[in-house]
C-alpha cells in the first residue's frame, strides 16, 4: 500500500483499492507452492509474479502499472539487483496489460533487463 500510495502521490491519479482480495492474492502469487515445490523458485520469477498479478489483478483503483514496476524494482534492490532504465518498460508494462505476455516472457524480459545492483 505505501508503494501505491507514493506512486499515485508523485505521479497523480487515483488513490484506492478496488478488490482487498486482488491485491492479497498478486501479493501471495510470488510465493505459490505445490507440493513441496515453489511455483515460482528464482527471484526473477517471483518478481515477475508479482508484475503480472499487480497488472492483471487490477486490485487499485489507479496506477496499477506504476505501482507493479515500483515494487518490482524495490523487490530487486532488496536483493541486491535493480531494473535497467530503458525506453521499452513502458511499453512492455502496457503489453502485459493488454495480455500479450505470458508469465515466462516476463520471466525473460526481467532476467534480460536487470543488473547487479549495490546500495552505497
Amino acid at each position: 500500500m505505501i508503494i501505491h500510495e507514493n506512486v499515485i502521490a508523485e505521479t497523480g491519479g487515483v488513490h484506492g483499492i478496488i478488490n482487498p482480495g486482488s491485491l492479497e492474492s498478486s501479493l501471495a502469487r510470488p510465493f505459490t507452492t505445490v507440493g513441496n515445490k515453489e511455483f515460482f523458485p528464482t527471484l526473477w520469477a517471483k518478481v515477475s509474479a508479482l508484475i503480472h498479478s499487480l497488472i492483471a489483478f487490477h486490485p487499485f483503483v489507479d496506477g496499477n502499472k506504476r505501482t507493479a514496476l515500483v515494487a518490482a524494482d524495490v523487490c530487486l534492490r532488496l536483493n541486491g539487483y535493480r531494473l535497467i532504465p530503458s525506453d521499452e518498460v513502458e511499453s512492455f508494462f502496457w503489453s502485459i496489460a493488454r495480455g500479450e505476455q505470458s508469465i515466462e516472457e516476463i520471466i525473460n524480459w526481467i532476467e534480460n533487463n536487470t543488473a547487479k545492483w549495490q546500495m552505497i
